[in-house]
């Protein structure tokens, strides 16, 4: 028999499973240097814990028309002037899309049918931006599809202009404001309620108080002062004198008090709420 050498720590404890119990081999030396494995059975149950794997597919919810939205739609866009709107793409539920790859169809066509040229860019976060240019005034018919089907609202409604702003004829002046030296009217959509995702129209008219007549002033004398601010603003002047277009879109809902600055010196203010 032989006798049992001193241990060899430098090689490693080696665990061997047999399909029963499992054996452990310590190799020792003898004293003629052979090594022989002491192999003892342990009966050693093993136990692994349950793992559950749960695959999550992205979600692959393809945009519904009857849920999917345009905003920001310049009712009057200007002749000859590239102008810019967006769609928001939306799954059955309602809920805005996060990624983009929808099939939409953009078509813009006058009276006579004529096509007007469409650029639509894919944000890859469901939203889409589409940009065209009038070619001349008149009545537009926008027409978005996702397939075959249009989607919420369309086709749309807008008239281009010369200059991007109404003739006087269809504006309406019901609201009289004042500054010491101006009779100012607005009247307009925008100027009693709003809409988000639309744009807001406030028609100005501003008369010199002693004569009465429309005063001779630039846009740029015209100021739309809003609390809570409002980024996407422009004021247009009219072909008429002292007449004037202000749009507007506020991204969020609330109630805005607004008011009209001629030559720095503002109007009263106007409470107009948004929904």
């Amino acid at each position: 028999m032989a006798a049992l050498g001193v241990p060899c720590t430098s090689e490693p404890l080696k665990v061997s499973c047999v399909g029963g119990p499992i054996e452990i081999s310590l190799p020792f030396f003898t004293p003629e240097q052979q090594l022989l494995n002491l192999d003892i059975p342990l009966p050693i149950e093993l136990s692994l814990p349950e793992i559950s794997l749960e695959a999550v597919a992205p979600s692959l919810a393809s945009a519904d028309p009857t849920q999917t939205n345009v905003i920001n739609l310049d009712p009057s866009p200007a002749v000859g002037e590239p102008t810019a709107f967006t769609i928001v793409s939306a799954t059955a539920d309602g809920t805005n899309k996060s990624s983009g790859g929808d099939p939409f169809d953009v078509s813009i066509l006058t009276p006579e049918n004529v096509e007007i040229p469409v650029n639509m860019v894919d944000n890859d976060d469901g939203t889409y931006t589409v940009t065209y240019t009038p070619e001349n005034e008149g009545p537009l018919t926008l027409s978005v599809k996702l397939g075959d089907t249009p989607i919420r609202g369309s086709p749309f409604a807008v008239s281009s202009v010369v200059g991007g702003v109404e003739p006087e004829s269809q504006m309406v002046f019901s609201i009289p404001l004042e500054t010491t030296k101006y009779k100012v009217k607005i009247g307009g959509p925008g100027s009693k309620s709003g809409t988000i995702g639309k744009i807001g129209t406030i028609y100005v008219k501003v008369l010199d108080r002693e004569t009465g007549k429309p005063a001779e002033l630039t846009e740029k004398a015209i100021k739309f002062l809003c609390d809570p601010h409002v980024k996407d603003v422009r004021v247009l002047s009219s072909s008429s004198k002292g007449t004037f277009a202000i749009r507007y879109s506020p991204a969020h809902p609330d109630t805005y008090n607004v008011s009209i600055s001629v030559e720095d010196e503002k109007t009263k203010t106007r409470v107009i709420p948004w929904r």
